[in-house]
């Protein structure tokens, strides 16, 4: 009995040290992070950079990216770096592309092309965590605002998930009123106050900041029209809106003379970057189309 007892705790023994030899064989010794620097204008940066693993059991792992006596993240350069991090005592199965993130600790913007990330065990497997081209518009940077000096659509963060999608920044929409009008004997004129305004009904997936609404207004008084077709003129007047949020939007006009009305027409500004609206005067109602290159 004694024995059988003696037997049965050493088998016991034995499981939680096979166990333990193999949680301890799937720990992850080192990160290994390759990553190229896009070729376009600016892309390059001198700034310093960390690395930082959030399982969603365990602490936080957080490594800086170390130095080389060479210039890194030299336009179109590529460069590889290697994480010391068995401390942190990630297992192969914690460490995936949306817990993995890059962060600047510097001003320069920086635009990588493509991220290769790759987790080493102790028993010498390799696992491959991230390979993927990165989207042109996630740039790195401290200062969001620097995106106005970056090309059209950056997006400017001081830290990204090596998952990130592609982001959509805000949108800048030139809107053009146009009156119609008509005239037979005389060559008719334009007077007229129109407040037109928006409200995002729907953001764009993967919208980055923006306004969610705007209201603005044009005016004529006694303008010229410009001749159409037959007896038909008008006159337009146009109006810049910066920084919506992309989505679907509602439109809403209202003229000064109380007519006007809401108008259920759908804008999608991660598509349009300007747009017509027409509308015709003393029309009740919504009377309005929307044109859209």
């Amino acid at each position: 009995m004694q024995r059988d007892a003696v037997s049965l705790l050493s088998v016991a023994m034995l499981a939680v040290v096979a166990a333990a030899s193999d949680l301890s064989a799937q720990t992850i010794t080192q990160l290994i992070v390759t990553h190229k620097t896009a070729n376009v204008a600016r892309a390059g940066t001198d700034s310093p950079f960390t690395l930082l693993v959030r399982p969603t059991t365990g602490s936080l792992c957080s490594r800086e990216f170390p130095t080389y006596d060479y210039d890194e993240r030299e336009t179109g350069g590529t460069d590889t770096y290697v994480f010391d991090v068995f401390g942190c005592r990630l297992q192969r199965e914690q460490v995936d592309s949306a817990n993995v993130f890059v962060r600047t600790r510097g001003r320069n913007a920086w635009l990588p092309q493509h991220f290769k990330l790759i987790a080493k065990m102790v028993d010498g497997t390799q696992r491959s965590v991230v390979d993927r081209s990165w989207p042109s518009t996630n740039w790195f940077g401290a200062d969001p605002s620097d995106a106005g000096q970056l090309p059209s659509g950056a997006v400017v963060k001081n830290e990204w998930p090596l998952n990130a999608p592609v982001a959509i920044g805000p949108s800048t929409v030139t809107f053009t009123l146009r009156q119609w009008t008509s005239g037979t004997s005389t060559w008719p004129q334009c007077t007229a106050t129109i407040t037109f305004s928006g409200s995002l009904q729907n953001s764009a997936p993967n919208a980055f900041s923006g306004q969610p609404s705007f209201s603005k207004q044009v005016s004529w008084s006694n303008t010229p029209a410009t001749h159409s077709s037959g007896d038909q003129y008008y006159c337009d007047a146009a109006k810049t809106v910066f920084d919506l949020k992309a989505g679907s939007w509602l439109l809403r006009y209202q003229i000064q003379n109380g007519f006007g009305g809401s108008c259920g027409n759908s804008l999608p500004l991660s598509d349009a970057t300007s747009g017509r609206i027409n509308f015709t005067s003393g029309k009740t109602g919504c009377h309005t189309s929307f044109e859209f290159p």
